[in-house]
């Protein structure tokens, strides 16, 4: 009978747990709403491009950047019904940026 190696053991409890910790910032960033004023953030599928994202964040507000994933666009919201907005156009998730540490990314570069 053949030893488990140790990384064999160690990634068995790492996947989960990693899922597990995943799981839990989900669930806690469903149970807040999205800020009353300054940027909010949309989270669309994964598997969505950036110009799928862009375009269906553009309903809700200025896009301001995406996020440290090309489905994740920060934007200023038009109006109160913003959040409604981007649900409509596919987004999973609208949060305040700071839950998912600020989105990451760089600022849109502006047009001369």
């Amino acid at each position: 009978m053949a030893m488990p190696e140790s990384g064999s053991s160690l990634r068995a409890f790492v996947v989960p747990a990693f899922l597990a910790v995943g799981s839990l910032v989900a669930a806690f960033a469903l149970l807040q709403p999205p800020p009353l004023a300054g940027p909010i953030a949309a989270v669309f599928p994964p598997w969505w491009g950036a110009a799928p994202a862009a375009v269906a964040a553009a309903s809700g507000g200025l896009i301001v950047r995406f996020g440290a994933g090309h489905f994740v666009v920060v934007v200023v919201p038009r109006g109160p019904g913003a959040a409604a907005a981007l649900r409509r156009a596919g987004a999973w998730l609208v949060i305040d940026p700071r839950v998912l540490g600020g989105c990451g990314g760089a600022p849109l570069q502006q047009r001369s």
